[in-house]
């Protein structure tokens, strides 16, 4: 998806390997199968909402990156009360910095993790 190109290419030129995948049902199966080191999701989806996605990934020590849009968004006041991993949200999916910060603090070393 387009949302995805500038995160994408951002991560990317930092060195990470990162995978999109078109929906939520193929995000979902990629964390049933612990094939991620991090979680960026949007918090609107098709398929599956971005919430369930990050309530499904939360584990200790797994950082999860929301991308909302909207802070005040009720879903996320349920994910934040119950989140017992690395949980940010990030209400505005185009700051870059913010991503990038978020990736490179929790994944220090791009050529030994994947995004």
């Amino acid at each position: 998806a387009s949302y995805l190109a500038l995160p994408r290419s951002l991560l990317t030129s930092l060195g990470y390997r990162v995978d999109t995948v078109p929906d939520g049902l193929d995000a979902m199966r990629r964390i049933a199968a612990n094939d991620i080191g991090l979680l960026v999701v949007a918090l609107d989806l098709p398929g599956v909402d971005g919430a369930a996605l990050a309530s499904l990934a939360d584990r200790p020590g797994f950082p999860v990156l929301v991308l909302a849009g909207d802070r005040d968004d009720p879903r996320l006041t349920t994910l934040q009360d119950f989140a017992v991993g690395d949980l940010e949200v990030m209400a505005d999916p185009t700051d870059l910095e913010g991503i990038g910060r978020f990736v490179v603090e929790r994944m220090p070393f791009p050529e030994r993790r994947d995004a």
